[in-house]
């Protein structure tokens, strides 16, 4: 499981989008679209919650990467449940229970963006 709290921390910005336009290939249009809305539609919250305008998070892309290579996540083993509270599902590390999955508690960003934008720009 790649939780927000980690994924969060893998921020992409103006410059990877730069690096994309430089590019110059239709094939990367999608991801330029994509990034385009990504930080429009934080706009209103990303330097609050990230401290940075114009930066989007990576968590769909950070989360897939953990099948091609985990190498960029530390795991730990953890019993996670499912509770509603107050009226939004969420998952609730247990103590004491046998462990259900791992669980990535750290990230090492600057990896994982460099590995990104290599398999973006097909380097």
């Amino acid at each position: 499981m790649v939780v927000m709290d980690v994924a969060w921390h893998v921020l992409i910005g103006k410059q990877h989008l730069q690096r994309l336009h430089d590019a110059k290939t239709l094939l990367l249009m999608p991801w330029r679209i994509c990034l385009k809305f990504g930080f429009l539609s934080s706009e209103e919250y990303s330097e609050e919650l990230f401290g940075y305008k114009y930066v989007t998070a990576m968590h769909d892309p950070l989360a897939l990467s953990t099948l091609i290579n985990p190498r960029f996540l530390t795991f730990k083993e953890m019993h996670i449940e499912l509770e509603m509270v107050n009226g939004i599902l969420r998952t609730i590390p247990k103590i004491n229970l046998e462990p259900n999955m791992k669980v990535a508690v750290d990230v090492d960003v600057q990896g994982f963006l460099d590995f990104l934008m290599e398999r973006i720009l097909g380097r």
